[in-house]
């Protein structure tokens, strides 16, 4: 098991690499969370 790092304590179900960034959109539907809403600063 991978213990270097002392801050996280947590685990991890899924690991993901992209070539590009991921809209905000991209990343609420990747989370699997449909209750979050957006920042009102940034949500347009």
């Amino acid at each position: 098991m991978y213990n270097a790092d002392k801050f996280f304590t947590g685990q991890s179900r899924e690991f993901a690499l992209y070539n590009r960034a991921l809209s905000a959109s991209e990343v609420l539907t990747l989370s699997g969370d449909n209750t979050a809403h957006g920042h009102p600063r940034y949500s347009g």
